[in-house]
């Protein structure tokens, strides 16, 4: 019997701690490139990269990008704003 690994993450860290936002995304990408099923939560002061637009405003040097990340994320996963 094969088994799926499943995986939740909930971020609640916005642009007030950018290595807490880059870590949480870039995890659930590589979960999700990993065949694993993810499940992405945006709550609190994360919220905000839900909004259109946002997630390309996002910088941290060396970081991947955020906007294709969530894209990954949407169209791969499952991502939950609360």
């Amino acid at each position: 019997m094969s088994r799926t690994a499943n995986l939740v993450i909930k971020l609640t860290a916005g642009l007030e701690a950018p290595e807490r936002v880059s870590q949480a995304f870039s995890v659930a990408s590589a979960a999700l490139a990993s065949g694993v099923n993810v499940s992405f939560w945006l709550t609190g002061d994360a919220a905000y990269f839900a909004v259109p637009g946002k997630a390309e405003e996002f910088e941290l040097p060396h970081a991947a990008n955020l906007s294709d990340q969530l894209a990954a994320l949407v169209s791969g996963g499952r991502v939950v704003l609360c």
